[in-house]
């Protein structure tokens, strides 16, 4: 059964299950820490057709199900087992979360080669730069910059680090299985080496950075924050944190930061000499819903 798209069209859902006869494989997919930029061993997959996540539904009961294990989804199950012991709570960013999470439990527990972590909290988002491509309400939903804990992160490691991996493209496509994996594992465990290697510089490097961003980021919000009606700004941290909470079972909880604003009507005065436009804008006065 196909999952109704919600969101736009990518080429992630599109070409999923685009069946290649010639190929064995047709790309590979990974997972990573954002914060670190490292790839999380055991949970590199191969596709044979794409990212599929098709979901599959048992058959009456569950021993009459196929065992079939989608590609991302063995991904997210083996990254969310691998050294997380004692952690609560995790964030999944994926480019097109808003589909792929959907019926995502449901996909792990009909399948017995998947598990989802029960005792961890986990959120999902979407990187920075793949979430504007989206529908409007998935930025609110899903963007981590409303993600608390989240930090300032855009979700877009894995893209510096396929820009890298990319580069052994051609001379892995010839290999046998054995010798491609042999390949891929060794360029992955070197990439993760060099983040280790120079973690320390390059903390104390944007620690820096950091503090002095934090300070002016501070200055300007208390400015903005100081020129709202204390009551206003209270009614929307009120709405801020409910929000917060019912966001893991229903996500348009998020929507108060889609911010909309009125266009202002536009009058057309043409005559056979000229054209003007005149732009009558909307009382300057009226304050838009949602948090600041």
């Amino acid at each position: 059964m196909k999952q109704k798209v919600t969101c736009n069209q990518y080429d992630a859902i599109n070409k999923a299950n685009l069946l290649r006869p010639h190929l064995i494989y047709t790309g590979i997919g990974a997972g990573a820490c954002s914060r670190h930029g490292c790839f999380v061993p055991h949970c590199v997959v191969n596709f044979q057709r794409g990212e599929r996540s098709v979901v599959d539904f048992p058959c009456i009961t569950l021993h009459l199900m196929i065992p079939r294990q989608m590609n991302m989804d063995y991904c997210v199950s083996e990254a969310l087992k691998f050294n997380t012991k004692g952690i609560k709570r995790s964030i999944l960013l994926y480019d097109i979360m808003c589909q792929f999470w959907k019926n995502l439990q449901r996909r792990f527990r009909g399948n017995p080669y998947l598990s989802f972590p029960h005792t961890m909290e986990v959120l999902r988002g979407i990187g920075l730069f793949h979430v504007h491509g989206h529908k409007d309400e998935c930025y609110g939903r899903f963007a981590p910059t409303f993600i608390p804990g989240a930090g300032m992160v855009d979700g877009e490691v894995l893209e510096t680090l396929w820009a890298v991996l990319n580069g052994i493209a051609d001379s892995i496509r010839s290999q046998s299985t054995a010798h491609r994996q042999e390949s891929l594992d060794d360029h992955m465990n070197d990439s993760n080496w060099k983040k280790m290697i120079q973690l320390i510089y390059r903390l104390c490097k944007k620690y820096k950075k950091a503090v002095d961003s934090a300070k002016a980021s501070q200055i300007d919000f208390s400015n903005i924050n100081d020129s709202a009606d204390p009551e206003v700004v209270a009614k929307w941290s009120e709405q801020e944190m409910q929000a917060q909470q019912d966001r893991d079972e229903h996500e348009e909880a998020m929507d108060i930061y889609d911010i909309k604003i009125s266009k202002g009507e536009q009058c057309f005065n043409m005559t056979d000499e000229s054209m003007s436009l005149t732009i009558v804008r909307p009382y300057q006065g009226q304050a838009t819903s949602g948090p600041s």
